[in-house]
C-alpha cells in the first residue's frame, strides 16, 4: 500500500469511485471533489461553492454526479469533474441525504432520510418512494440494489418500488458497510471486527472470522474471490479465497479508514481521516512450487511434467510461457492460457520427455509481472538394473542353443519355448533374430534380440542319425532327376510323420509316412507352391521306433 497525496492532512476524505486504473474521484470534506487521471499520483482539487457534499459515483470518465449532505442537493459533471452543475433541489423533502449511485447515464438512485429518490433521465428529474431510510446505497443493475440501515439491508428486484429486508446482525455491534457481489452473495462489516456474509441475497447470514477486533467501516469485492475490507487504526485486510482466510496489510497509516473501491483484484484505492488516500499495486507472481510426477522412472518411459503452480501475486493471471531444459537436451516449450487466482494454485501439465538416463531440468515461467522466483528445478532419475542378453550367434543345424539373460527378475521367451527361467538350453528349429522380454527388479521392462545363425559350412557327419544314413541337404527342384525332393535314407517301412519347417520356425508342409517315392516333399507348400531358396528345417518322428530326429536342407535353385 502506497500513500497518496490527497493536498490535505486535516480534513477526512470520504466516498471514492475509479473508472478504470487511472481515472477517478473522491470527496475532500466538505465540498471539494479530487480527481484524478494517472491512478492517484496526482489530484487535482474542484470546489463545489457552499456545499457539503456526502457521496459521488461516476459512470465513465466525464460524466458523474454528486450529492449534498444537509439540503440534498444533487450535482451533476460533464467534463471529468472540471465543472459542476446542480440537477436536483427539493426544499419539500425532509433529512438529510446519504449515498447516491449511478448504473448508467440515464439510471441513478439515491437515499435521504425517510425516502428513496431514482431518476431515469440522468438526473434532470427525480421521483422518490418513502423507505425506512439508510445511509449506504449500491445497485447491480436497473432492477437490483441494497440499502444498509443499521443492521438492517434493504433490498428491491423491480427498481425500488418494492423493497423486502433482512437483519445482518442481531448483537449490539452495529454495521458500518457492505458490499454485493451480485443479488446473492453480499457482504457486510462493522463494530469490534464483526463480519457477515450471505449466499442467498440475504435470508442468512453467517458470521465470518475477519482476524481483527478493530471496528471495521467498509468492505469491497472485485470478484468473488477478492476483497477488500478497511477500519480504524489504518486496518486493511485482504482476502483471494473468497473470504475463507483474511491477511492483515501493512497500510503504512494510522489514521480511520472508511471507504474504499477497486478497479482489479490487487489494485485498490482506500480513504479515509486525516486526509489519508492509500493505493494498492496490482501484479502477478506466479511460482513453480512443485514437480508432482515420477522421480524414479523406467528408461524409454514418457513422463509428463506436470508443476504445481501458485499466483502469489495481487492480480489474476491468464497466460504465460513455461520452457524446460534438460542437462541431457531434452526440452519443452508450453504457452499456458487459463485463469490463475490471486493466492491459489493449480496442477498445470506442459508436456512429456522420455527419460533415456537420469537428467536435472529447469523450468521457467515468463509472463508475470515479478521477475523473481520463476525457475524450478528438479531431477528424473533411471529405474531398473542394467539387463544383457547373450547366446551364440552361429551353430550348425541340430546343434543345442543356450541363451541367458542377466540382471532381470522374469523373462518371457519366444513363444515356442516353454521354460522361463533367465538361461534356457534348447534345439532351435528355426534361426535369425530371437526376441527376448525381460523385467527387472524394478518392474521396468526391457526388451532384447538374440540372433542364431548357421554356419556356411558344417560338419554334416556330425548332424547324421542312424534313422536315415545317406539324407541329402542340398535339393535342385528342377526336375532333372537328381536331388528333386528330400531323400531320408531308411525310413522304408516304418510308420512316421515329417514335418517341414522355414527358418523362421513356421511349418509349412506335413506329410504322413514319408516313402521317399510318391509321397515325398518336392519344395513346395502345402497349396503346391514352390517354395524359395534358402535353408529349411524338418522333423521326423517314427513312432514305433520311439525315434524323433532333426534336421536341414539347402534349398537351390
Amino acid at each position: 500500500w502506497t500513500q497518496q497525496n490527497s493536498t490535505s492532512t486535516t480534513q477526512f476524505v470520504d466516498k471514492v469511485d475509479f473508472v478504470n486504473e487511472n481515472v477517478g474521484y473522491t470527496l475532500l470534506y466538505p465540498s471539494i471533489v479530487l480527481s484524478t487521471v494517472d491512478g492517484g499520483n496526482t489530484w487535482t482539487p474542484t470546489t463545489i461553492a457552499g456545499s457539503d457534499l456526502n457521496a459521488l459515483s461516476f459512470v465513465d470518465t466525464q460524466t458523474g454526479w454528486a450529492i449534498d449532505y444537509v439540503d440534498a442537493s444533487i450535482y451533476k459533471t460533464i467534463n471529468g469533474g472540471s465543472t459542476w452543475q446542480p440537477v436536483y433541489t427539493n426544499p419539500f423533502f425532509s433529512g438529510y441525504a446519504y449515498d447516491i449511485h449511478f448504473v448508467d447515464a440515464n439510471h441513478g438512485y439515491a437515499t435521504r432520510t425517510d425516502y428513496f429518490l431514482y431518476t431515469d433521465d440522468g438526473g434532470s428529474t427525480w421521483d422518490s418512494i418513502t423507505t425506512p431510510g439508510g445511509a449506504d446505497l449500491y445497485f447491480l443493475n436497473q432492477q437490483n440494489g441494497f440499502i444498509l440501515n443499521g443492521n438492517y439491508l434493504h433490498s428491491t428486484q423491480n427498481g425500488g418500488t418494492v423493497w423486502s429486508t433482512s437483519t445482518i446482525h442481531t448483537g449490539t455491534e452495529y454495521i458500518n458497510g457492505f458490499c454485493a457481489i451480485d443479488a446473492l452473495n453480499i457482504w457486510a462489516v462493522g463494530e469490534l471486527g464483526i463480519m457477515k456474509h450471505t449466499i442467498d441475497g440475504g435470508n442468512n447470514w453467517v458470521t465470518k472470522n475477519s482476524g481483527v477486533t478493530t471496528e471495521l467501516q467498509g468492505v469491497k469485492f472485485f470478484d468473488e474471490y477478492n476483497g477488500v475490507a478497511v477500519g480504524n487504526g489504518g486496518v486493511v485486510i485482504t482476502t483471494a479465497d473468497g473470504g475463507l482466510n483474511w491477511v492483515t496489510n501493512t497500510s503504512g497509516v494510522g489514521a480511520d479508514l472508511y471507504q474504499l473501491d477497486m478497479v482489479s483484484a490487487g489494485q485498490a484505492w482506500v480513504t479515509g481521516a486525516s486526509g489519508t488516500i492509500i493505493s494498492s499495486t496490482a501484479y502477478t507472481d506466479v511460482q513453480i512450487q512443485d514437480y508432482l510426477g515420477d522421480t524414479l522412472v523406467c528408461i524409454g518411459t514418457n513422463e509428463s511434467i506436470l508443476l504445481w503452480v501458485k499466483n502469489d501475486g495481487s492480480s489474476p493471471i491468464s497466460s504465460g510461457n513455461f520452457s524446460l531444459s534438460g542437462s541431457n537436451g531434452s526440452s519443452l516449450n508450453y504457452n499456458w492460457s487459463g485463469l490463475l487466482m490471486p493466492g491459489t494454485d493449480d496442477q498445470i501439465d506442459i508436456g512429456s520427455v522420455t527419460i533415456l538416463q537420469g537428467e536435472s531440468f529447469v523450468v521457467t515461467f515468463s509472463g508475470d509481472s515479478d521477475n523473481s522466483n520463476n525457475d524450478f528445478n528438479f531431477s528424473i532419475d533411471k529405474a531398473g538394473d542394467e539387463v544383457t542378453f547373450s547366446g551364440p550367434h552361429m551353430v550348425c543345424p541340430g546343434d543345442s542353443v543356450t541363451m541367458s539373460v542377466t540382471g532381470a527378475e522374469t523373462v518371457v521367451w519366444p513363444a515356442f519355448v516353454l521354460e522361463f527361467d533367465t538361461s534356457i538350453t534348447f534345439v532351435p528349429t528355426s534361426y535369425g533374430s530371437y526376441e527376448v522380454i525381460a523385467e527387472d527388479n524394478f518392474g521396468c521392462p526391457h526388451t532384447g534380440n538374440i540372433q542364431v545363425d548357421l554356419y556356411p559350412t558344417c560338419d554334416t557327419a556330425a548332424t547324421d542319425t542312424s534313422v536315415y544314413d545317406n539324407t541329402n541337404i542340398a535339393i535342385t527342384p528342377n526336375n532333372d532327376g537328381k536331388n528333386d525332393f528330400l531323400y531320408l535314407d531308411g525310413i522304408e517301412n516304418n510308420s512316421n510323420t515329417v514335418r517341414i519347417y522355414n527358418r523362421w520356425g513356421d511349418l509349412i508342409k506335413t506329410i504322413k509316412d514319408y516313402d521317399n517315392e510318391s509321397n515325398n516333399w518336392d519344395c513346395t507348400y502345402l497349396n503346391g507352391g514352390l517354395v524359395a531358396a534358402g535353408t529349411y528345417f524338418f522333423t521326423l518322428e517314427i513312432p514305433d521306433l520311439n525315434v524323433s530326429e532333426t534336421g536341414w536342407l539347402q534349398v537351390i535353385p
